[in-house]
């Protein structure tokens, strides 16, 4: 697994709000059906804030022989707010060991890469919204009524 930045260069950081990709390249060791790989973060809590495989994006499913490689590259915009990030890895098929019944996961891979997303750390949680704040100030009725008394006289 690697990241590249939007500029093509391999690095675990990145600015909240930036753009960056997820490269992941299964080789595998024996025949997958129906093969798909997809990645996984964890926030310092160890709590699961985001996960994904390649045909919930629209990369489909790939039959796979024994040595065949396939690649992903997972774009994507981290809205995360500043800190340290556990990324893993999952890969999901049918093989001969499972009898090429049902789809199962094949591998699970937690904490294969860190991905520090650096910021400034102006809200709590995990995830950037971006948020801003418009602040509104209406008067009090009780002001408008006194306001409007001293008008009559």
């Amino acid at each position: 697994m690697l990241f590249r930045s939007a500029q093509g260069c391999a690095a675990p950081y990145c600015g909240a709000g930036e753009t960056l990709c997820v490269e992941i390249e299964l080789t595998a060791a024996e025949a997958i059906r129906e093969a798909s790989v997809g990645f996984f973060v964890r926030d310092s809590q160890d709590v699961e804030v985001y996960r994904c495989v390649m045909e919930r994006l629209g990369g489909g499913l790939v039959d796979l022989a024994a040595g065949e490689s396939v690649r992903a590259v997972f774009p994507l915009v981290a809205n995360l707010l500043p800190g340290v990030y556990s990324v893993g890895t999952m890969v999901h098929g049918r093989t001969a060991a499972e009898g090429m019944h049902g789809r199962v996961t094949i591998d699970r891979t937690p904490n294969r890469a860190e991905l520090i997303v650096s910021g400034p750390a102006d809200a709590e949680g995990s995830a950037n919204l971006f948020a801003s704040v418009r602040v509104d100030r209406s008067p009090s009725p009780r002001t408008i009524a006194m306001e409007g008394a001293g008008r009559g006289r």
